[in-house]
């Protein structure tokens, strides 16, 4: 008996020629899976990024176009306020700039007025509850 029969004995009663077999094996071929599952893993990690910053980039782009639709609406509603400072405005900071000058001196006492206050029942104690 020859090895090349005997290895191709089952299949060679079922009808196949040796390109056939060869084409089989080749097909349904097992092989060590590792360089498959790892650039399937570099893969997905690679879409992951991608996907995370075209999300962070959309919704970035969004809150700017919200903001700048805002600032249009503000300017038509309100065109005077958005070109010059208003009076109030530079009033406020001279305010603001005479409280913060004053630097406060140890001579000046503040007196409080004292009062006494009552209670609504003053009467009534525990023991009578």
């Amino acid at each position: 008996m020859d090895v090349g029969e005997m290895q191709l004995g089952p299949t060679h009663a079922a009808g196949l020629s040796q390109e056939e077999l060869e084409q089989m094996r080749w097909y349904y071929r097992t092989e060590d899976p590792t360089p498959w599952n790892y650039s399937m893993l570099v893969l997905a990690c690679l879409v992951l990024v991608i996907g995370l910053s075209l999300l962070g980039t959309n919704i970035r782009n969004n809150r700017n176009r919200k903001t700048r639709a805002r600032e249009k609406q503000r300017e038509k509603a309100y065109p005077q306020s958005c070109s010059e400072p208003s009076k109030d405005s530079e009033d406020l900071n001279n305010v603001k700039e005479g409280f913060l000058s004053e630097e406060p001196t140890p001579d000046r006492v503040i007196e409080l007025k004292e009062k006494q206050l009552t209670g609504v029942n003053e009467e009534s104690t525990e023991a009578d509850v």
